[in-house]
């Protein structure tokens, strides 16, 4: 995988407290320690100075002039992620609770929240070739919508942002919740996300793309129970190398080369592999010396056959050859006889017995 994360930066937005004693905090300040972790960590390679952290930021302009800074430069890879809640405005915009100054009142959520499409709009103006959004919030699958109504229904991402390269994540779906446990140091995305990112996944390659993560993690979160995480953006754009699998294992390199068979009846082989392996080189040549000799005459139990008795001849070993056959045969050999069959006796009138008369005889 290629670590060069020079040209990349990943932006990490979040906050802790809000001066609205309406909104309950969550735990957004660990769970951005905990992503800064494992994106530093052997797993995905980022260097310290490529991440951004915007926490417990005021207001909505504060925000923005800081992400407007921090995407000039990015020409490889931008890594947005937010943690936190997601609130619908009366117009069915998605409003992230990003900022202590956020008020939870309808009147007012819009000028004090960050929208959703003003993210999406510095997003657009970054001449980064692949952006990742990661948003951990509930209602996350609203950031999907084109125009962020709901009469519109479902559309693809790049109807209403047409971003370059763009991969979007989010922790649910636009009717749906996300979860935190109640005293937790991290959400049940972000830790799930994290953890599959920190195992590895088995059967994968070594290198994971941000769709075979986000695959496993739906695959977890389900399983538990919990919302179900949402996932869209132009195609391509999640296929690039983002962490490093953990749980990718290399087949054995045994060294050997796979033996040739050669099919039943060349020299004793199978087909199927069952035989001995034949060899594919000139069996070395045979000394004379080593030749097989006849043994010694022990009650008729041994008879050597034509083979090694012509090989002994040709040898140089022609004593071998002399030695009668007799000696070695299992029985005695008895004098061969004449396969000609003897004359059949003839009936009368010349005709040999057995033979039978033509339908025309008398």
């Amino acid at each position: 995988m290629n670590r060069d994360r020079s040209r990349s930066r990943a932006i990490l937005i979040g906050t802790f407290y809000y001066r609205d004693l309406g909104i309950r905090p969550l735990p957004a300040d660990t769970c951005i320690s905990a992503m800064v972790d494992i994106l530093t960590g052997d797993a995905c390679g980022w260097p310290r100075e490529r991440i951004t952290t915007i926490e417990d930021v005021d207001s909505p302009r504060d925000a923005v002039m800081e992400l407007v800074a921090q995407v000039r430069d990015v020409t490889d890879l931008l890594l947005v992620y937010y943690v936190g809640h997601g609130m619908r405005t009366r117009h069915g915009q998605l409003a992230l609770a990003a900022l202590t100054g956020t008020v939870r009142d309808p009147e007012v959520l819009a000028d004090s929240a960050l929208l959703h499409p003003r993210l999406m709009e510095v997003l657009r103006g970054s001449p980064a070739a692949t952006k990742l959004m990661v948003l951990d919030c509930c209602h996350a699958e609203m950031g999907m919508d084109a125009d962020f109504l709901f009469q519109s229904g479902p559309a693809d991402l790049t109807d209403g942002y047409p971003v370059d390269g763009l991969y979007f994540m989010g922790a649910s779906t636009r009717y749906q919740k996300a979860k935190a446990p109640i005293g937790g140091r991290l959400t049940r995305f972000t830790h799930t996300f994290i953890d599959v990112v920190r195992t590895g996944i088995p059967g994968k390659p070594a290198e994971l793309t941000p769709q075979q993560i986000f695959v496993e993690a739906r695959v977890r979160l389900l399983q538990a129970g919990l919302p179900q995480p949402v996932d869209g953006g132009v195609r391509d754009a999640y296929q690039f190398p983002f962490a490093r699998n953990a749980a990718f294992r290399a087949p054995p390199d045994t060294g050997a080369a796979p033996d040739a068979r050669t099919p039943t009846g060349a020299d004793g082989d199978r087909e199927d592999g069952e035989g001995p392996p034949c060899s594919t080189t000139a069996p070395p040549a045979v000394p004379p010396d080593a030749l097989p000799v006849a043994p010694k005459a022990r009650s008729g139990r041994w008879r050597p056959g034509r083979r090694a008795l012509l090989l002994a001849g040709l040898g140089g070993t022609a004593g071998a050859v002399a030695v009668p056959l007799g000696l070695y045969s299992r029985h005695p050999v008895a004098p061969r006889t004449s396969r000609r069959r003897p004359p059949r006796a003839e009936g009368p009138g010349g005709r040999r017995s057995g033979t039978p008369r033509c339908a025309n005889e008398a």
